[in-house]
């Protein structure tokens, strides 16, 4: 509390604690940040290698394309997550990922969009000069339906997928068997360690 070292009748500070002043500066860097990014409306520029790429006509057809690709990915939106990460975390991280949208129609929408990634959920080498050569291990949470769908498009995935319901069962009957809380907690570790051996699948394969 800055009360009693503050007087905020002729401070500029609005505020008797830190952390709401910290709040407020971290707000107000980030939308600087944006504001820098996006000043313009027309943010995307082409920069052609050869005199038949400065084309206008090409130039404004390839530029409007991936204006409205960024906007369908909301590209500006996942930007301001990774404006405040680097300033919550120090670090930014995103990734290329292939979006399919469909409907009762059919697939109406599919491109690459920019996926953002914790930065608590990614663990690499900081060791290595280049950040694109280091092996990454990236922790995804999904439902057992996302597996299915992953598993039906990779063979490697089916043989993860169904070791993983192996094992769910398995836990699960074992779960059953036990009677009182010191059997629970006695099996833990047994229990902890099945259910590791399948997440080191899984992050092999993901890997």
């Amino acid at each position: 509390d800055t009360s009693a070292i503050t007087d905020l009748q002729t401070s500029e500070y609005s505020s008797t604690t830190h952390i709401p002043k910290l709040t407020q500066v971290r707000d107000i860097i980030t939308t600087y940040y944006l504001e820098a990014l996006f000043s313009l409306e027309d943010y995307v520029q082409w920069r052609g290698m050869s005199l038949d790429d400065l084309v206008i006509k090409k130039r404004n057809a390839i530029t409007d394309f991936v204006k409205q690709m960024l906007n369908d990915g909301n590209f500006k939106d996942v930007v301001s997550k990774l404006v405040e990460d680097y300033f919550d975390a120090g670090n930014a991280f995103a990734m290329p990922v292939w979006r399919v949208d469909k409907n009762d129609k059919g697939t109406y929408w599919e491109g690459v969009v920019a996926q953002r990634i914790d930065p608590l959920d990614i663990v690499f080498d900081p060791t290595v000069k280049d950040f694109k050569d280091t092996p990454k291990i990236i922790r995804t949470v999904l439902s057992l339906g996302d597996l299915k769908v992953l598993s039906d498009q990779d063979p490697v995935m089916k043989e993860a997928f169904d070791r993983m319901k192996k094992q769910r069962l398995e836990l699960k009957d074992m779960r059953a068997t036990f009677t009182n809380g010191d059997e629970i907690i006695n099996n833990e570790l047994n229990i902890a360690s099945q259910l590791l051996t399948h997440i080191s699948y899984l992050t092999l394969w993901s890997c």
